[in-house]
């Protein structure tokens, strides 16, 4: 009877572990994206400071959680999501709206997609 508490115990710590997991990495990409956002905005009325600053406020947060995501994250999407962010930053700089807004529709969509990714679902379950 110990061994089955044990490994129920096991199973609920598991299960409480994914959902704090899903709950902090959609916050995040949540909080990320309306940085983003604002950049674009920023940019799209040609306020390059502002949208650079919103800009690199978002890479900060991003870095600053690497050693949460580092752990919990496949390695490939923390680089692919990095390098958008700093492709973003170079847009900026570049001084074109139009590039901006697609190079931050794809950070805000690679930053779902994280969300997304590591929501439980039933299909990820059975």
């Amino acid at each position: 009877m110990k061994r089955e508490l044990i490994a129920g115990s096991v199973l609920i710590a598991l299960f409480a572990a994914v959902l704090f997991n899903s709950f902090y990495l959609t916050k995040l990409s949540g909080t990320l994206s309306a940085m983003v956002e604002k950049a674009e905005e920023a940019s799209a009325a040609e306020e390059w400071e502002t949208s650079a600053a919103n800009a690199a406020e978002a890479i900060e947060l991003w870095n600053k959680s690497n050693k949460y995501t580092h752990i919990f994250l496949n390695h490939d999407e923390i680089g692919l999501l990095s390098d958008s962010f700093f492709e973003l930053m170079e847009k900026i700089h570049a001084k074109n709206p139009d590039t901006v807004c697609s190079v931050a529709n794809m950070v805000k969509t690679r930053l779902e997609d994280l969300a997304k990714m590591e929501t439980p679902a039933p299909g990820s379950i059975f």
